[in-house]
C-alpha cells in the first residue's frame, strides 16, 4: 500500500532537477514553450550572454574608471540605446515637409555667382565709359577755352591753362605724324570724380618718326586722363615723371607710360592709355 502511494506522489509532482544551471534551462524551456509576451509577465528576468556579448556590454560599459556590475553594465546599455533611439526620432524628416533639393540650391548658388560675375564686368565696363565721357568733357572744356581766347584775339599757345594731352598731341605732330615720343615732368594731381583723377605734366617733345631727335622743342603743360586715382598713374606722384610713347590708333592715340632708364634707355611699360 506505501509503495502504491509512492508512485502516486511521483507521478502528482515531477522531480525538480538539483543542479541550478539545469533549473534555469528548464525554466527558460517553459517561457519558449509559453511565448515571449509571458516571459515578459514575470518579476524578474535573466539575461545569458555569451562569450562575446559579454566582452562587448563590458567594454561599452568601461570608460577607464571602475568597472561596474553586469547589472549596472546592463542598465548603461539600456539608457544609450533609449538615448540614440531619440537622437533617430529628433532627424527624421516630417511628415509634409519637403526635403531641401542639394541640386537645386547648387544651381541657384551659380546662377547667383554668375549674376555677380557679369555684374562686376559690367560696373568695370561702366567705370571705362565714365572715364572716356570724362576726357571728352576735359577736351571740349580746353576747346570752348581755346575758341574763347582766340575771339578775345588771345593766342591759345600764350595761356597759362595746360591743354588736354590728346590736344597738344594733334597739334605737335600734325596729320602726317605716326608717332612721338614725349619726355613728361610730373607738376601735379587734380581730383577729376569720384576715384578719378588727372595729372598735369610739363611735355616736350624728345624725337618723332623720321626725324629722330627733337633737342629744341619747346615744353607745354599738358594734362593727362581722367584716370583711376589708385592705379598705375599713381606711381608717377613717386617717380616724379616718366617717358610717354604716343602712337597713332585710329582717330585717337595709345600711350604708353615708360620710366627713363640709365643710358637714355626705356623700361618696361607700366601703364597704358587710349585718349
Amino acid at each position: 500500500m506505501a509503495l502504491k502511494r509512492s508512485e502516486a506522489s511521483l507521478k502528482r509532482a515531477p522531480a525538480r532537477p538539483a543542479n541550478k544551471r539545469d533549473r534555469e534551462a528548464e525554466t527558460e524551456a517553459g517561457v519558449l514553450l509559453a511565448g515571449s509576451d509571458a516571459a515578459w509577465t514575470r518579476d524578474a528576468v535573466t539575461f545569458r550572454l555569451t562569450e562575446q556579448r559579454k566582452r562587448e556590454l563590458r567594454a561599452l560599459s568601461h570608460d577607464g574608471g571602475e568597472l561596474p556590475s553586469p547589472t549596472a553594465a546592463l542598465d548603461q546599455a539600456i539608457e544609450l540605446a533609449i538615448a540614440a533611439r531619440a537622437r533617430e526620432a529628433d532627424h527624421q524628416p516630417v511628415a509634409g515637409r519637403d526635403e531641401p533639393d542639394i541640386a537645386a540650391l547648387a544651381d541657384e548658388l551659380r546662377d547667383a555667382a554668375r549674376a555677380l560675375a557679369g555684374a562686376a564686368s559690367g560696373w568695370q565696363e561702366i567705370r571705362a565709359q565714365l572715364a572716356r565721357v570724362a576726357a571728352d568733357c576735359a577736351e571740349l572744356r580746353a576747346a570752348i577755352a581755346s575758341a574763347a581766347m582766340l575771339a578775345d584775339g588771345v593766342p591759345v599757345g600764350e595761356t597759362d591753362a595746360p591743354a588736354p594731352l590728346r590736344e597738344w598731341l594733334e597739334r605737335q605732330a600734325g596729320p602726317a605724324t605716326a608717332w612721338l615720343v614725349v619726355k613728361a615732368s610730373w607738376l601735379g594731381k587734380r581730383p577729376a570724380s569720384a576715384g578719378l583723377s588727372t595729372w598735369e605734366f610739363e611735355a616736350r617733345e624728345l624725337g618723332r618718326d623720321g626725324q629722330g631727335h627733337a633737342s629744341q622743342a619747346e615744353s607745354c603743360r599738358v594734362l593727362l586722363g581722367p584716370a583711376p586715382a589708385d592705379g598705375p598713374l599713381a606711381r608717377l606722384d613717386r617717380d616724379g615723371g616718366c617717358v610717354l610713347s604716343c602712337a597713332r590708333n585710329g582717330q585717337g592715340w595709345r600711350v604708353s607710360l615708360r620710366c627713363a632708364l640709365e643710358g637714355g634707355k626705356l623700361g618696361e611699360a607700366f601703364a597704358e592709355l587710349s585718349i
